[in-house]
């Protein structure tokens, strides 16, 4: 889930799409910023442009599961390019106060780079001209980007924090900066089937007597990578002897965790039920240590710019006037919803017979 809330993020990060729509009047807006209209066309066209660019790495069935966040994916991605829209509107208003332009050479050098990017998306091209998007509408929206990008990269340099601010948020949030992980490999015998549905309880009993009968093995000195090799159902660590490499706490499930990071190197544990069934556990390494200031100095200082650049855009968006037009809005959702009906419904084969 994360994984894709990211990805939705970071496609409206690299462009919004603004184009005309022939299912919404001339004169119809999805929101206004300080009275300056944002077209429901715009809107309509941005909310298509990047489902289409996600729907290329994860699929267009996406859009009806639940985000676990009480709302759709398609809910959530209908908001944020709202957002990002309004939120472009303000910021312009504030790059014209500072005369902040772009370099006519070098966008046009940026929008080759764009097209031969949209060339290696599937059937993107084809896209673009269904829905009516021309070069000079790309050409508006990326030039607003631009902008956009220029005057937050100022903003940010404006407002870099001092060497006494860094130090400080580092001293006061130490806990980010220790490096509490354990190497550890394991011997799994499941307790479940495919789809981790508990196995019959005599079934369970018998798998805890072998596994008990591989920790012996263990204990007397065979080779744990060996074992693991031979018994593990952990199929990803067991080519490996059981290798699960380092990981931190919240990686695991509490139960083989737990036990983990008790464990002193060479160390072997005593059988370990989860879930998914027992586990041998042996750790080889630790690492307990606190990164070094001037090791994450530069992160902290990006981490803080970029905070700064946030609460201001904030505050841009509680003192402007926001209007947005819920029946627009609502036309918008109704639509993509058949859309995903429609994609859903077979489709019937034409008979041959005459």
């Amino acid at each position: 889930m994360k994984k894709l809330l990211s990805l939705i993020m970071s496609s409206l990060m690299i462009f919004s799409l603004a184009a005309c729509s022939n299912t919404a009047s001339a004169n119809e807006w999805a929101a206004k910023v300080n009275d300056v209209e944002i077209s429901y066309s715009d809107y309509e066209k941005n909310l298509a442009i990047i489902k289409k660019q996600i729907e290329a790495t994860v699929g267009a069935d996406i859009w009806t599961q639940d985000s676990g966040q009480g709302k759709t994916y398609n809910e959530i991605l209908k908001d944020q390019v709202l957002e990002k829209l309004i939120e472009d509107q303000l910021i312009l208003a504030e790059a014209k106060k500072e005369n902040i332009t772009v370099d006519a050479d070098e966008f046009e050098k940026e929008f080759t780079q764009f097209k031969e990017q949209v060339k290696s998306l599937p059937d993107y091209e084809t896209f673009l001209k269904e829905e009516g998007i021309t070069d000079e509408f790309l050409k508006k929206q990326l030039e607003t980007d631009t902008i956009v990008f220029e005057y937050k990269e100022k903003f940010m340099e404006k407002n870099t924090p001092s060497e006494e601010d860094l130090k400080k948020y580092y001293d006061d949030n130490q806990e980010n900066y220790n490096v509490n992980e354990v190497k550890a490999s394991h011997i799994l015998l499941k307790t479940v089937d495919e789809n981790f549905v508990p196995l019959p309880e005599d079934k369970i009993a018998e798998i805890k007597k072998e596994a008990e009968a591989v920790l012996a093995k263990v204990n007397a000195g065979e080779d744990f990578a060996t074992l693991a090799k031979e018994y593990s159902q952990d199929e990803a660590s067991a080519v490996n002897g059981g290798d699960l490499g380092f990981f931190a706490k919240g990686v695991m499930v509490k139960e083989f965790e737990d036990v983990a990071f008790t464990l002193e190197p060479n160390q072997v544990s005593d059988l370990v039920e989860t879930t998914y069934g027992y586990h041998i556990i042996k750790v080889f390494e630790k690492k307990n240590e606190v990164t070094p200031f001037e090791d994450v100095k530069e992160n902290i200082k990006n981490e803080l710019a970029q905070k700064s650049y946030l609460d201001f855009v904030a505050s841009l968006k509680e003192s402007a006037k926001i209007e947005k037009n819920d029946a627009a809005l609502k036309r918008a959702d109704e639509k993509s919803k058949s859309e995903s009906q429609s994609k859903e419904q077979p489709v019937e084969e034409e008979s041959t017979e005459n």
